[in-house]
């Protein structure tokens, strides 16, 4: 069958609404909004099964913007590709232990625990940039801090359930979609961030980076206006003083001050 609600036609483009269906023991789950009012379950089978777990994995990962600036934070500090390589192993290797803990229902953590958890790690990593510049043994750190962030993603297989009759390649799938998501996000950044650290970007390259900054903020503010208004603030900074005081002073200690700032009201939301 296909669903559709028509109410969606009647609201604002912006108007979104999950759906939850419920198939045995599984919950199938979908956003609905303006553009895609309708939804049909997805086919069975296990390529299927793959596919739409991997696609929830990286939906995920892209959307979830706290873990976003976990990465973020990481890669902001890091000098050397092969300590880049260390950290993304670690927070990898980290989160698929407690994902898979959790979603094989072996390990179990409120998420009222959890998500303050989470803003917790935004925070540290954020203070510790400003702290070391260069922060040493941060692949272990991340390790430890991955930990929490696993039973994060645990938390959306939770609402949705896994199937039960394949279990070990709905969680496969779904980790694999946030690794790719993962990895898409840092293949995206460090280059740039790598140039700016080395000066290696002309008049003409900065200008089109900012710009490109301005158009992904007016896009993100769309749906979260602050963040959206961050971006486009940050992509201003960095035509103006990048080139006059460098890397150091503007990228790492703004951006994570900034991260600092965003996970502290992380913090105190999920408290309150």
């Amino acid at each position: 069958p296909r669903l559709r609600v028509a109410l969606l036609d009647r609201l604002q483009p912006g108007h979104k609404t999950f759906l939850a269906w419920r198939d045995g023991e599984a919950v199938l789950a979908s956003v609905l909004d303006h553009a895609t009012p309708s939804w049909a379950p997805p086919a069975s089978g296990r390529a299927a099964t793959v596919a739409r777990f991997a696609l929830l994995g990286v939906e995920h990962i892209l959307l979830g913007y706290d873990h976003l600036l976990f990465l973020f934070a990481l890669v902001l500090a890091t000098r050397r590709l092969g300590a880049l390589a260390a950290i993304v192993t670690s927070f990898t290797v980290a989160h698929s232990i407690t994902l898979a803990l959790a979603g094989l229902e072996l390990v179990s953590l409120s998420a009222d625990l959890v998500e303050p958890a989470i803003a917790l790690t935004i925070v540290y990593v954020g203070v510790e940039n400003l702290w070391r510049r260069e922060p040493k043994h941060r692949w272990l750190v991340t390790f430890i801090l991955g930990l929490v962030h696993g039973f994060g993603f645990a938390g959306l297989l939770g609402e949705i359930g896994l199937p039960a009759e394949a279990r070990g390649t709905a969680l496969f799938a779904f980790n694999l979609g946030v690794e790719i998501g993962q990895l898409a996000m840092v293949l995206a950044i460090t280059p740039g961030l790598l140039a700016l650290r080395r000066q290696a970007l002309g008049p003409r390259l900065r200008l089109l980076i900012a710009a490109g900054g301005l158009g992904l903020a007016g896009l993100l503010g769309w749906f979260v206006p602050w963040a959206g208004l961050a971006l486009g603030a940050a992509s201003i900074t960095f035509v103006l003083l990048v080139p006059r005081y460098g890397y150091e002073r503007v990228v790492l200690v703004g951006a994570s001050a900034a991260v600092t700032c965003c996970g502290l009201v992380f913090l105190v939301a999920r408290v309150l």
